[in-house]
């Protein structure tokens, strides 16, 4: 079942989202500082439709001397 087919399942309920979500919204959230603007563009897209609320946890993920910012947690009420 697709997140879209979720959403609608259960828009009366308070559901949360935590995930390794393998995007990142800026150049902030990776060491490299690269950022693939498209893929940011479609998570922060996908965020926005959804109406989710980021909680402010920091998990970092680590390869090799690269770090990015992957895992993240939301809400939407």
């Amino acid at each position: 079942m697709e997140l879209t087919e979720l959403r609608h399942a259960f828009l009366e309920h308070p559901w949360f989202l935590i995930d390794g979500l393998n995007e990142i919204l800026s150049k902030a959230d990776r060491s490299s500082g690269l950022l693939d603007r498209r893929g940011a563009s479609e998570f922060q897209a996908f965020i926005d439709g959804f109406d989710l609320v980021e909680y402010p946890l920091v998990f970092i993920w680590f390869r090799g001397g690269s770090m990015s910012r992957l895992d993240r947690a939301f809400s939407h009420t």
